[in-house]
C-alpha cells in the first residue's frame, strides 16, 4: 500500500533541528570562518544574523525564501538554481 503524504508548510526542511532560513547565515559564515581562520567571531555574527531574521521575518518559508532570491538577484548568479525560469529581470506582461 503506498502512502501518497504532501508537503506541509509544517514540514519546512531543517538543519539540525533550525529551519533552513533561520539557520543559513550562521552555516555560512561558520564554514566562510573555518576556511579563513576566523571562526568563533563568524559564528557568533552568524547567530545575531540568524536570529534576527527569525525574530523579524518569523521563520521565512522556503518558497518565499526561493522567491525572494529569484527575484532579486540577477541571472549571473541564479542560473544553477533556476535552470529553467526565465531571467527575472525581462518581465513580459500579456494585455
Amino acid at each position: 500500500m503506498k502512502n501518497y503524504r504532501t508537503f506541509m508548510l509544517t514540514d519546512e526542511p531543517k538543519i539540525f533541528g533550525i529551519q533552513i532560513t533561520s539557520g543559513l547565515p550562521v552555516f555560512l559564515l561558520t564554514a566562510i570562518g573555518l576556511l579563513t581562520g576566523y571562526a568563533p567571531q563568524l559564528f557568533m555574527l552568524g547567530a545575531v544574523l540568524g536570529f534576527i531574521m527569525n525574530w523579524y521575518f518569523g521563520g521565512l518559508p522556503i518558497k518565499y525564501f526561493y522567491s525572494i532570491i529569484y527575484w532579486y538577484l540577477p541571472k549571473k548568479l541564479t542560473w544553477l538554481m533556476f535552470k529553467g525560469s526565465p531571467d527575472s529581470s525581462n518581465r513580459l506582461y500579456m494585455r
